[in-house]
Formats: C-alpha cells, sequence, structure tokens
C-alpha cells in the first residue's frame, strides 16, 4: 500500500499500475489478486492514508492541551509537512488543481 500511495502523489492515479506493482516489488498479478480493480487500490490506499492520520490522536490529547494537540495534528496534515500527502485523491495528474469549493 505504501508504493501506490508514493506512486500516486508523485505521478497521479491514471498510472499505470504497473509502476505500482513494481514499486512494491510485486508482479502484476499479485496487486490484482489483492486489489482487484484501480478504483479498490485507490480505496484502499486512502483508508490506509486516513488511518495513519487518525493514529496518535489520543496520544497528542494525553501529551498535550486540546488546542496545542489541534494544532499539532493539523500540522501532522498538512501536504507541508506530511510526504505522503492525500492530495492525490483528488489529482488525476500531478499538474491538476485542486477543487475548489462553491458557496
Amino acid at each position: 500500500m505504501v508504493a501506490a500511495v508514493e506512486v500516486f502523489a508523485e505521478r497521479g492515479i491514471e498510472i499505470a499500475l504497473d509502476e505500482v506493482a513494481r514499486r512494491a516489488g510485486v508482479g502484476i498479478a499479485t496487486l490484482y489478486r489483492h486489489f482487484p480493480t484501480r478504483e479498490a487500490l485507490i480505496a484502499g490506499a486512502y483508508v490506509r492514508e486516513i488511518g495513519l492520520l487518525c493514529d496518535g490522536v489520543d496520544d497528542l490529547l494525553a501529551a498535550m492541551p486540546g488546542d496545542e494537540a489541534l494544532i499539532a495534528w493539523m500540522q501532522r496534515a498538512s501536504p507541508a509537512t506530511w510526504p505522503a500527502s492525500p492530495a492525490w485523491c483528488w489529482r488525476s495528474s500531478p499538474s491538476s488543481p485542486p477543487p475548489t469549493r462553491r458557496r
């Protein structure tokens, strides 16, 4: 899963899955055995990243006041400080702009 996150972050989600398999050190058949579709691989990578983001919240709250814990958590989640940023979740290619919200 780490390989998928890295490749998606570097190259976007439209990358050939052969590259993900190669980075993970497995064959493409092994990749498809565990993730039968591109969407399943993307979802698995996303769930992993969200899990990592949520891990440690209790430790932060135990170690510092709530406001400081929130700041520390937000810094952890920031793309500038988080190398495996989930920014690839909205990107179809490395040059795609982030989505905008309508008000």
